[in-house]
C-alpha cells in the first residue's frame, strides 16, 4: 500500500510540473485544468484560494493528491489512525501559508 501511495505521489508531482512548465503538452486543455478564464487565481473566492484550493484548478488538485498521499504514508508508517492524515495535511497547509505569506 505504501508503495502505491508513493507512486501516486510521484505521478501527481509529474502532473503538477507538466501543468506548470509544459501545459501545451498536457492532455486536457480546459480552463479549470490550466487555471484560466473563470478559474484564474484573481477570480477565485477566499475559500477556493485558501481552504479548498484543491478544487480551484488542476495544479492544486494534483498537489493535494501528492501531499495527501504522503500524509497517508506517514499515518501508515506510524501505525496511527488514518484520520490523522487530515491533521497532518492541515499542519502542512498552515506551515505553507505562514511561510508563503512572509515578505
Amino acid at each position: 500500500m505504501i508503495y502505491l501511495l508513493f507512486i501516486l505521489s510521484a505521478i501527481a508531482k509529474a502532473f503538477c510540473d507538466k501543468i506548470k512548465y509544459r501545459p501545451n503538452e498536457f492532455w486536457f486543455q480546459t480552463d479549470w485544468w490550466l487555471a484560466k478564464g473563470k478559474f484564474a487565481h484573481d477570480k477565485r473566492t477566499w475559500l477556493t484560494k485558501n481552504i479548498f484550493s484543491f478544487v480551484s484548478d488542476g495544479w492544486h488538485f494534483w498537489d493535494f493528491v501528492r501531499v495527501m498521499s504522503l500524509c497517508i504514508i506517514v499515518t501508515i508508517a506510524l501505525q496511527i489512525n488514518v484520520y490523522w492524515c487530515i491533521g497532518f495535511y492541515i499542519i502542512h497547509g498552515l506551515v505553507f501559508e505562514t511561510l508563503y505569506k512572509i515578505k
